[in-house]
């Protein structure tokens, strides 16, 4: 079954407008979809309504980046958009992005990328602004051939520019998704950088302390990868999820789409108590 239950907006770092991400989705064939924007909810109500008009299986989400090995990012699905918690947290979040974006731009003009006054105002005063952003204007200013080489060269850790943000901690980041009554998946579990003994002890970590599921079906992963993450995922009773995530001319390879068995897309459902939706899925 094709579905898509990682893809980013405008509200982030992608480049898709909510109602182009539908239309995308839905020229795809795609079944269920969630718009996982990076640390906020902005998109959730303009979706809903999109689902609603075009009669999509639609599930509210997030993505939020925490402390850990190498790049962890939770995603919370069928979360409530008005928790007071979540809402809380995910100001706090936007807080801090926004103070680590001023400290980026004072360290990049100081190795010589050259910022005007009206590109400052506006990385600094976007509250959906992140390191892609910045990628994007340095390989428009010729700092770098390609958003990759912007990435290695000045943002990630231990680049020119680099600059820590401030994160939580994925067991505070666990238990407010599941005080918001949604569920805890680890996105891109290759990012951890991890072996696969190191992953797995991990994991037990993490469900530990509230992790539910695994994103299995991620599109930049091969077959073969795949299908030792829905190994691990079997072994440790993890839900297995998927994911493109698509973030439009951004990152223009990743599609809307991936195919998902249909045991798992019910699995999911059924965890999150959106069984319902299955007829319209068929």
């Amino acid at each position: 079954m094709l579905v898509d239950l990682h893809m980013h907006t405008v509200y982030s770092d992608g480049t898709d407008a909510v109602h182009e991400l539908f239309q995308r989705s839905l020229d795809a064939g795609i079944k269920l979809i969630s718009i996982t924007d990076h640390d906020n909810i902005d998109a959730q109500a303009t979706a809903m309504n999109c689902a609603q008009e075009n009669e999509l299986t639609y599930i509210p989400a997030v993505e939020i980046a925490c402390k850990g090995p190498g790049t962890l990012d939770l995603l919370g699905y069928g979360i409530s958009l008005t928790n007071s918690n979540l809402l809380s947290m995910l100001s706090s979040i936007t807080r801090s992005r926004r103070e680590r974006n001023i400290k980026l731009i004072e360290r990049m003009k100081t190795i010589g990328v050259r910022i005007s006054d009206k590109e400052t105002d506006t990385l600094t005063e976007e509250s959906n602004t992140g390191r892609l952003h910045f990628a994007r204007l340095l390989a428009e200013k010729g700092y770098a051939a390609s958003l990759k080489e912007a990435f290695d060269s000045f943002l990630k850790s231990g680049g020119k520019a680099y600059v820590e943000r401030q994160k939580q901690s994925p067991e505070v980041v666990m238990e407010t998704i599941r005080g918001a009554g949604g569920l805890s998946v680890l996105a891109h579990p290759l990012s951890l950088g991890l072996t696969s003994a190191e992953l797995v002890r991990e994991l037990k970590i993490l469900i530990d302390n509230g992790l539910e599921g695994l994103e299995v079906f991620y599109k930049e992963y091969d077959k073969g990868t795949q299908e030792e993450l829905l190994g691990i995922a079997e072994k440790l009773s993890l839900i297995p999820t998927g994911g493109s995530d698509h973030h439009g001319n951004n990152k223009p390879w990743l599609t809307p789409g991936v195919e998902m068995p249909e045991r798992f897309v019910r699995k999911f459902l059924l965890s999150i108590n959106s069984v319902e939706h299955w007829p319209r899925m068929r």
